[in-house]
């Protein structure tokens, strides 16, 4: 082994590299000075020791993360067992250091001072340091032993800025180690400074943060503020999350409550879920007025997307504030997990606030995730990657990229479009014409391209014998939706009308609108939760709109309440004095909430008849419906172009699923999991792809991001965003147009494959085949599986087969 030197005389800077040199090196040293060589040896070897720790530790948790651990450790399950014994033990002794130290010197302040890499016998001291002096004498003796070490560089002595074991056990040393100040000069002269917490710091590292920084001190309360409300979370109570009880102390024995081996390290994601467990999972809850049913979601492993988990902890704060009810340490443990938050060195009362912290930014967690100063408080793989975690095989660590910033006003200027953003400013909503007038432009094609539309007619169920109300809900993915999807001019528009300029966008894939003479299609509402809507700015920036492709008429159109965004807040106080209000993610205007008083104040429902190939935007604050009953023939589609955030993952409603989700039902083309609203996505949901959905695929680099088959990030993409959104208008038009042919000559050819697949897929009844042989083929809808009478027939079949697989065995018998 080998000492480590640290100017103790006399033993700094000797190296040993087996028993016998040690044993020769004693031999040079006579009592107290002897005892001192035996002691820098144990501190030498105990080091090591809890090294190997540690790395077994980390160890386990990457090896409980590889697949082939989680496909054949079933049957290695002992061969494991004492590497997971040792790697919870270690995790549950560092945890009740901590908390040891937490308990004795002022919480927000200790944090400070316990780092990431803190070791356990690094805490053990600091814990000895705490039980002997107050904190204030406790840091300034830090600053002492710390500015004695930093100031005397040599081989074997660490320069970190980070407390280490020597440290705290010199400041207990007061005959050697007296208390000395230094002035700002000194420091200046070894590039040292005070950071935040009254300890020293590198001039490179000043404002870098800790993972003890605290909680979230400027987050957004609105879309068009990144700096927000001042949370001041070390300094304000716990309010809605307390009374919850205190962490009990942590017990040796409690590892047996593990559960066995096979069970519990086979559905850990990582150590943290593992020690979480170990520690605190067959402990005796002490929840107070708390639902079982609550604890049974609490204590359940599944995994849950973000915006579930908000829901199990507002559901928390429900009861805390409504029924009073308290949540013991094991259940706030494992409410964290859920989130994904890394917990492994938060006491309860921390723990309290971190969860609170997270609810109030619930709206724009990512940005909790992606800041310089938060994090850390997740673990990595429920955060985005960021540079600084690791190189592996790269030797240069790369810049991150400059922030992209356009002008709407220009880009819009130089398209003759520049009277939209002061209409859309003034009522929330635009029409512009002639947009997708080159979709018509080829007669021939686009009656081609019109028939893909009579071919889903033709496949088009009533589900549970109701009517459709105008709405085909099996066409996600025809050729024209495709090409609407893809259209760069419309991803301008998009890019320059919403509040927040957010260019990275991706199509929510929805079914279009095909009403008949007489379908029943009035309907009036808003598509967000109005209270979140105005108190938080929750879809704020979520734009809505539509794409005309027949002309509309007076009786037979969208209609909408104009300017909303200007008098909403003063509506719905009056909603909320009349008793009227609710708080789902979509509210219904019906007549009794819009009253002569209202029409007085803010004006009546417009008609807003488009013609073909014009598209409306408006902003979601607008009440919109339809009238009805239809008067005529009308479709319409709905691109509905929704914002991903700066992690590339969540979307600007995170009810309404993941920027993966969305990339996969575009891949799958099958129906994603939530509407645009947050509404799980089930009444009249495509079951699987329909066997004659063709992909519209590589017409360009940014319409694959538009879809999600490539990131924001991509070169190629940015490459084409900077045309898009950028100064050179000749290169604009050149780019629009390229895409726009490419599009329309893939569909073209797209159809034919469309046709012969359709054919193939329903052979006589095929859309094709009846239109072909003249014939009006009429017939019963074939039997939904899911109906109770298919569910019988294919019960009676499985068990009739069951009963001929049975005789068989007995007569070879």
């Amino acid at each position: 082994m080998s000492l480590v030197r640290y100017h103790d005389p006399p033993h700094g800077g000797h190296r040993c590299q087996n028993l016998q040199a040690i044993h020769n090196y004693l031999q040079n040293y006579e009592g107290k000075e002897r005892y001192a060589a035996l002691c820098t040896l144990r501190d030498g070897f105990m080091e090591r020791l809890e090294n190997t720790q540690m790395a077994i530790a980390r160890f386990y948790s990457l090896a409980t993360r590889d697949v082939s651990f989680r496909t054949f450790a079933t049957g290695d399950a002992e061969a494991w067992e004492p590497m997971q014994t040792a790697a919870v033990s270690t995790r549950e002794r560092i945890m009740t250091a901590r908390i040891s130290i937490l308990k004795l010197w002022p919480e927000a302040a200790a944090e400070g001072l316990i780092t990431d890499s803190a070791s356990l016998q690094t805490l053990s001291s600091m814990r000895k340091a705490a039980k002997a002096f107050p904190y204030e004498e406790g840091k300034q003796r830090l600053v002492s032993v710390m500015f004695r070490r930093l100031s005397q560089p040599g081989v074997g002595i660490r320069q970190t800025t980070d407390p280490t074991k020597k440290d705290w056990d010199r400041i207990l040393d007061q005959q050697h180690y007296p208390t000395h100040t230094p002035n700002n000069r000194l420091l200046c002269s070894i590039g040292l400074v005070w950071n935040h917490h009254g300890l020293l710091e590198r001039k490179a590292a000043l404002g870098m943060g800790s993972v003890s920084v605290e909680p979230a001190n400027k987050l957004p309360c609105n879309p068009g503020s990144v700096v927000g409300e001042t949370l001041q979370s070390q300094s304000r109570p716990v309010t809605l999350l307390s009374p919850l009880d205190q962490a009990p102390p942590t017990r040796k024995n409690e590892i047996s409550s593990f559960g066995g081996l096979t069970s519990s390290i086979l559905d850990a994601a990582n150590l943290d879920t593992v020690h979480e467990d170990a520690v605190l999972g067959n402990r005796r809850c002490t929840c107070v007025r708390v639902p079982d049913g609550l604890k049974r979601r609490l204590d359940a492993k599944k995994q849950l997307s973000t915006p579930v988990a908000i829901s199990l902890l507002k559901e928390m704060r429900s009861h805390i504030a409504n029924n009073k009810a308290t949540f013991c340490f094991s259940h706030l443990h494992k409410m964290g997990g859920k989130l994904g938050l890394q917990m492994k060195m938060l006491s309860s009362e921390s723990l309290k606030r971190r969860l609170e912290d997270v609810y109030r930014a619930r709206n724009w967690i990512y940005k909790l995730k992606a800041g310089q100063k938060t994090y850390r408080w997740f673990r990595r793989s429920n955060r985005p990657t960021r540079l600084a975690d690791t190189l592996q095989v790269y030797r240069i660590r790369p810049m991150p990229l400059p922030t992209f910033t356009f002008d709407p006003q220009a880009i819009l200027r130089s398209l003759d479009l520049d009277w939209v953003i002061s209409q859309f400013q003034e009522d929330g909503n635009v029409l512009i014409n002639g947009i997708f007038m080159y979709l018509f432009d080829d007669e021939r094609l686009w009656h081609l391209l019109s028939e893909e539309f009579d071919m889903y007619d033709w496949h088009l169920r009533k589900i549970g014998g109701r009517q459709n109300l105008g709405w085909q809900r099996n066409a996600l993915y025809t050729q024209v939706q495709q090409i609407v999807r893809s259209d760069p001019l419309y991803y301008i528009l998009y890019a320059c009308l919403r509040p927040d300029n957010n260019w990275r966008l991706i199509s929510y894939p929805y079914y279009m609108k095909s009403t008949q003479v007489d379908d029943s299609t009035c309907f009036r509402h808003l598509d967000l939760n109005i209270p979140q809507l105005l108190q938080e700015g929750r879809g704020a920036s979520q734009l809505q709109g539509s794409l005309t492709l027949t002309d509309e008429t007076e009786d037979n159109c969208t209609e909408m309440l104009t300017g909303a965004h200007r008098w909403l807040p003063i509506w719905w106080d009056r909603i909320k004095q009349r008793k009227l209000d609710s708080d789902g993610l979509l509210h219904s205007v019906h007549h009794s909430m819009w009253t002569p008083e209202d029409k007085r104040d803010f004006g009546d429902w417009k008609s807003l008849p488009c013609k073909r190939g014009t598209v409306r935007i408006s902003m979601p604050h607008n009440p919109h419906g339809s009238t009805g009953p239809a008067a005529g023939f009308r479709q319409t589609i709905l691109p509905w172009f929704v914002g991903i955030m700066d992690d590339n993952e969540t979307l600007e409603v995170q009810e309404s699923g993941t920027r993966s989700q969305l990339a996969a039902a575009h891949r799958d083309m099958t129906a994603p999991p939530n509407t645009p609203s947050g509404y799980p996505n089930k009444y009249g949901s495509i079951p699987f792809r329909f066997p004659a959905t063709v992909e519209l695929c590589n017409v360009s680099p940014l319409a694959d991001a538009l879809v999600g088959r490539r990131l924001w990030d991509s070169p190629a993409v940015i490459a084409e965003r900077n045309i898009l959104l950028g100064p050179d208008h000749m290169a604009r038009n050149k780019l629009i147009q390229e895409i726009r042919t490419r599009a329309l000559d893939q569909a073209r050819s797209n159809m034919q494959v469309v046709q012969q697949m359709e054919h193939q897929a329903f052979g006589k009844k095929s859309y094709w085949s009846c239109r072909d042989a003249g014939e009006q083929w009429v017939s019963d809808d074939d039997e939904d599986p899911d109906s109770e009478t298919e569910a019988a027939y294919i019960a009676a079949e499985e068990a009739a087969a069951a009963a001929d697989v049975a005789e068989e065995l007995s007569a070879d018998m």
